[in-house]
């Protein structure tokens, strides 16, 4: 049986021997792997003692009794430092709270096996002398009370752990625990009730540290962190680099994403890692996959709440058996690449806007002469087999920009366009080459074609002046057409562009009326007094202009005068021209221009253009303050002196926006008081007595 045990001690050195050396090389070097390579040796060293003690048993003695009490001396330290090395590997892994804040205990929980190993040898003369070989009670307290901190801590770490693999660890490990605590104490009350046999507690130790040295070699003992090789480049790196666990706990992270997110380390460690990272963004994803090529576009959060977009790379970290031991995930800063982007887009959008602008024309969205020209040289050069060229210019238009203003003006070019375009030829080209002018190139067309195209245009013109009652539209077109592929595009340009004119000139005169008409109407829809205004003045210039000695000739132009002196006032804003009350110093200068606008109406209609100059000068007075031009005295024309007196009177006699009409004799009285001033005093004082005699022949009759 001694031989037995003998054996079996031998065989427990060997393993214990293996073990140690395949945990320094199948593990990185670390705290833990150094204590269970000398836990390893200790067990080891103890088996080797027991196979010199087991030989004391043996019928007959190969040793002296001295040899054997030095061995049994020898081995204590191995039996009381297996213990506290259990419970230092234990400490070390599941790193409790106050490990980390006592650094002192790494030491101090060796001093309780050294106390009662010194006690224990001290007193082995007494128990010698008691009939006991060992100090059985001072192993089985020195156990138990590293058994229960090792119970405890691993309670602790079982808790903590965020680890599947440490899991298993742990289970293995408190599996071996209890049932090498259950043999050992089976076997101690076996020996104690009288069965001879020698201490056999290698052979118990070698399931604890076998269930240890699986954990090792099966789920790779060590932490996650350590499964980082490059931790120090890790650190050394610009990117932002953070380690989690199995339950998505951030449980390492680097300085740069400190430095950069503003974090301080106690803020993250232990946190989910997801608060990292925007709301928008899952970052659960990253567990998903298991593709390191994998990468995620998506925006961190700072402390301070604000965002940097950043470029995810996470990757799985799997240990030796191949579990998910957790999640490294490297964030590089993209910001300079962002906003190099956003420079480049904006670049490119204004390069975009530009070639744009380059070649369409910004009121109407059409293309301009420019594009227009390209596209005539690469018609020169290319294979076409016929072309037809149109030419169309709107009529009026310097009038309608001269009266209503150029906004008026551009609305009517923009209904141009819309017209222009709502054709069904797919090939067309249409380009606004100047102000009134447009141009539109069929290619490969039909003369059909292009004479349906012309009298499609003309259709639309008329149809929208039937539907709209303001300013008319007219537009005067020309056209070309070629099958002749050696006659220049340019040419039949020249030949649309004189046929429009053509037509322009023959409706010239018609359209300058017909727009005329439109703006007189216009002033008279805008203003329901202005006919009876109109009415009342005409009366009072015939019987005016005759007192004064105006001929025959005169009186015809003062009678236009009294029609068209207001034509000015359609460019006036309403707001402005039916405001009830008065002007504001702004609102006058505005409405002094209307004198202006009259005169480049009638300038450009030959019917009213004899009243032209009249027009520009019947606000001046007297006294040389009026406008346009501020003239004086005789220097204002007679008909400008006769209007501005019949104008000042019909105004005063009648209801105006701002107030009610005040009585003949204050009206009188008020031109009598501004003779000399506003007024032509002689001037004044005979269309004074002139109203004043025919009130007194109203009387009598």
């Amino acid at each position: 049986m001694t031989f037995v045990y003998s054996l079996v001690a031998q065989l427990c050195l060997i393993i214990y021997i293996y073990m140690g050396v395949v945990i320094l090389k199948k593990c990185m070097p670390s705290k833990e792997t150094h204590l269970i390579f000398a836990l390893c040796i200790s067990a080891g060293f103890l088996a080797f003692c027991n196979i010199f003690a087991y030989t004391e048993f043996l019928p007959f003695r190969l040793f002296n009794r001295g040899f054997y009490e030095f061995w049994t001396l020898a081995k204590y330290l191995s039996i009381y430092s297996l213990a506290p090395i259990m419970l230092h590997i234990i400490l070390c892994k599941s790193k409790p709270a106050f490990l980390l804040k006592y650094n002192f205990l790494n030491c101090a929980i060796y001093f309780p096996a050294l106390f009662m190993m010194a006690v224990g040898s001290l007193s082995a003369n007494y128990y010698k002398r008691i009939g006991i070989n060992t100090p059985v009670s001072f192993h089985i307290l020195n156990c138990t009370f590293y058994g229960i901190g090792i119970l405890l801590l691993l309670i602790i770490w079982r808790r903590s752990t965020g680890s599947i693999r440490e899991e298993k660890q742990i289970y293995i490990i408190s599996y071996c625990g209890i049932l090498t605590f259950v043999l050992a104490i089976a076997y101690k009350i076996l020996r104690m009730s009288g069965f001879h046999a020698p201490d056999f507690a290698e052979g118990f130790l070698l399931i604890i540290i076998l269930g240890i040295w699986l954990a090792i070699t099966r789920y790779s003992f060590v932490g996650i962190a350590e499964l980082i090789k490059s931790e120090e480049i890790i650190e050394k790196v610009n990117d932002f680099v953070f380690i989690a666990d199995c339950k998505n706990n951030i449980i390492k992270v680097n300085k740069s994403l400190l430095a950069n997110l503003g974090f301080i380390k106690s803020e993250l460690i232990g946190n989910q890692y997801f608060k990292l990272f925007n709301e928008d963004f899952n970052a659960s994803d990253f567990f998903l996959g298991n593709n390191d090529d994998s990468t995620y576009e998506c925006d961190m959060v700072t402390a301070s709440g604000n965002s940097i977009p950043v470029v995810a790379r996470p990757k799985i970290i799997r240990d030796l058996s191949g579990d998910t031991a957790g999640l490294l995930v490297i964030c590089k800063d993209i910001r300079i690449v962002r906003e190099l982007q956003v420079e480049v887009s904006q670049r490119m959008k204004k390069e975009m806007q530009l070639n744009y602008l380059g070649m369409h024309d910004a009121l109407t969205g059409l293309h301009n002469r420019t594009y227009f020209e390209q596209e005539i040289q690469k018609l020169e050069q290319s294979g076409r087999k016929t072309i037809g060229i149109m030419i169309c210019d709107v009529d009026g238009l310097k009038i309608i920009n001269d009266t209503l203003g150029h906004v008026k003006g551009d609305e009517l070019l923009k209904t141009t366009t819309r017209l222009l375009l709502d054709t069904r030829l797919e090939k067309i080209v249409i380009a606004r080459i100047g102000g009134d002018e447009f141009a539109l190139i069929l290619p490969d067309c039909t003369p059909e074609q292009l004479c349906n195209e012309e009298n499609r245009i003309r259709d639309s013109v008329e149809q929208y002046n039937s539907k709209n009652k303001g300013i008319p539209l007219s537009i005067s077109t020309g056209s070309a057409f070629t099958s002749d592929r050696r006659k220049s595009i340019y040419t039949l340009y020249k030949e649309a562009d004189n046929n429009m004119y053509m037509e322009k000139l023959s409706h010239k005169g018609s359209v300058r009326n017909i727009t005329i008409q439109a703006l007189s109407n216009m002033m008279k829809a805008r203003d329901f007094t202005t006919q009876d205004h109109i009415d009342r003045m005409g009366e009072l210039a015939n019987v005016f202009g005759i007192k004064a000695g105006l001929s025959a000739e005169q009186l015809n132009t003062l009678g236009l005068l009294v029609q068209f002196h207001d034509i000015g006032k359609v460019g006036i804003p309403d707001n402005i021209l039916f405001k009830p009350a008065p002007l504001t110093s702004e609102e006058m200068e505005e409405m002094k221009k209307h004198s202006e606008i009259g005169y480049k109406i009638a300038f450009a209609t030959p019917d009213i253009a004899p009243v032209a100059e009249f027009i520009l000068k019947h606000h001046e007075r007297w006294d040389g303050t009026g406008y346009v031009l501020g003239l004086k005295g005789n220097k204002i024309p007679l008909e400008c002196r006769l209007l501005s007196i019949i104008d000042a009177f019909d105004a005063m006699t009648n209801d105006r926006p701002y107030r009610k009409a005040m009585d003949i004799d204050f009206a009188l009285k008020e031109i009598a008081q501004n003779a000399g001033t506003q007024f032509d005093p002689e001037l004044a004082y005979l269309f004074i007595e002139m109203v004043t005699k025919g009130r007194l022949l109203m009387k009598k009759d």
